[in-house]
């Protein structure tokens, strides 16, 4: 696709709430055909095939610029700290 990272896409969704979510993830496939260098002509219909539920968990973050990891600096910004109290597992 070629963009930026986190740019919107049309299967873009943001949550506004934290916490756990069940996703069902599907795909949905359409063909087209054509005959020996003819134009491209579209088959009716499509065919969608569900994925197995899974788990996502959403969180508010935010980014800094940092000089030091948590290691260095465990009470640094991004640590779980007071400065950052949402947990990074």
């Amino acid at each position: 696709m070629k963009l930026p990272e986190f740019s919107d896409t049309v299967t873009s969704h943001t949550y506004e709430v934290t916490g756990e979510y069940t996703i069902t993830p599907s795909v949905t496939y359409s063909a087209e055909y054509r005959y020996a260098g003819s134009v491209w002509l579209p088959v009716d219909g499509t065919v969608t095939i569900p994925g197995a539920p899974t788990t996502a968990t959403a969180w508010v973050v935010t980014t800094a610029l940092v000089a030091k990891n948590c290691l260095e600096d465990p009470d640094g910004i991004g640590c779980h700290t007071k400065h950052d109290p949402t947990p990074r597992e």
